[in-house]
């Protein structure tokens, strides 16, 4: 840590000069602190941290450009955590969080590939913010449109976290149709059609301690107890009274190749905002078997999951606050998953524009 620290201070006060002196067009740069709390029979995590973003558009032909978006993350504190699973350790590192390259020949159609962030599907009991190796194919038709992607499922921040999980080649494929209408007062709804295969034996055994059914005791002859294959539909609504509105959000997961009681997840979000303040609160249920856990978030407890959260997010023009607090109980009882307490702080601010 005191080596990394003033490397990356000096990257960014050297980085925004750079792009001021240079004039970088379409760049973002923007700093934060977060703070992670974590109270359970199994972990107990305090860690306080600083992180400088980088996001990066740039368009070299008509129909061809490139985007990045890369952090460095840089985190202290106590760690006490009683399984082999520790993903809330202190970080100290540099992550990239999507790259790659957009092909779009036509307003209705769009091409993407490299790293791509599976956060943009908002769906935290299917997939957390993991970026994936990816191909991507969009049609825009006015308000419906069309994706499908086909990947190679990560979860480098989890993996820095067990060691090498790199057996075996898995493979996503996920089809989406959607429809977004509004702005003030705006619906969207997703619906998306996924597939997991080949996913290794030490991604099954680390998911099981995660909440998934598997069978076998080690990383080299785990294997999950039931395929992935099912529907995932996100929707997000908003009405805006101009001076306070109300957003509603939700999932709603099903693998139709697990048994009932082990097959869906669910999670709905209510807010209530007056300017740039919202208040909110969450209730969510994530069954064991709805999706491979070692991909979705650990802020929701990935599997075999349930409770209820609430929190308040300030979205103001060069900043962003949220604090969140939130309660998880194991739906069945292991010797695996205890219930927690998370309580999470972010307060990210935008560094000036060039």
């Amino acid at each position: 840590m005191k080596f990394l620290l003033p490397i990356v201070l000096l990257f960014t006060f050297s980085f925004s000069s750079f792009a001021k002196n240079n004039s970088i067009q379409n760049l973002n740069l923007s700093s934060g602190v977060n703070f992670n709390f974590v109270d359970g029979q199994k972990v107990k995590t305090r860690v306080f941290g600083y992180q400088f973003n980088v996001d990066y558009k740039y368009k070299f032909h008509s129909d061809l450009s490139f985007f990045f978006n890369g952090s460095a993350v840089l985190q202290t504190g106590s760690n006490e955590v009683i399984s082999v699973v520790d993903e809330f350790a202190p970080q100290e590192e540099i992550n990239l969080n999507e790259g790659g390259l957009v092909y779009k020949p036509a307003d209705f159609f769009m091409v993407k590939a490299g790293a791509l962030n599976q956060g943009d599907l908002k769906s935290p009991l299917f997939i957390g913010n993991n970026a994936f190796a990816a191909l991507s194919e969009k049609i825009i038709l006015g308000p419906f449109y069309f994706s499908a992607l086909q990947g190679i499922p990560s979860n480098n921040r989890l993996t820095k976290r067990l060691g090498q999980v790199d057996k075996g080649t898995p493979f996503v494929e996920i089809e989406t149709i959607g429809l977004d209408i509004g702005k003030r007062d705006s619906l969207k709804i997703e619906v998306s059609r996924f597939l997991f295969k080949d996913l290794s034996n030490n991604i099954a055994f680390n998911s099981k301690i995660l909440g998934n059914s598997t069978t076998g005791s080690t990383e080299l002859n785990s294997e999950y107890l039931y395929a992935f294959q099912g529907y995932n539909v996100h929707l997000a609504s908003q009405l805006d009274f101009r001076s306070f509105g109300f957003r509603l959000s939700g999932q709603y997961l099903y693998n139709d190749k697990a048994p009932s009681d082990r097959n869906l997840g669910t999670l709905g979000r209510f807010g209530v905002y007056i300017g740039i303040f919202e208040l909110y609160g969450e209730s969510f249920r994530n069954e064991s078997d709805s999706s491979p856990a070692y991909y979705n978030s650990k802020y929701y407890g990935h599997n075999n999951m349930q409770g209820t959260g609430g929190g308040l997010l300030v979205k103001a023009k060069d900043y962003n606050f949220n604090i969140r607090a939130a309660s998880l109980t194991p739906i069945e009882e292991t010797n695996l998953q205890t219930k927690m307490e998370i309580v999470t702080l972010n307060l990210t601010h935008k560094l000036p524009s060039f």
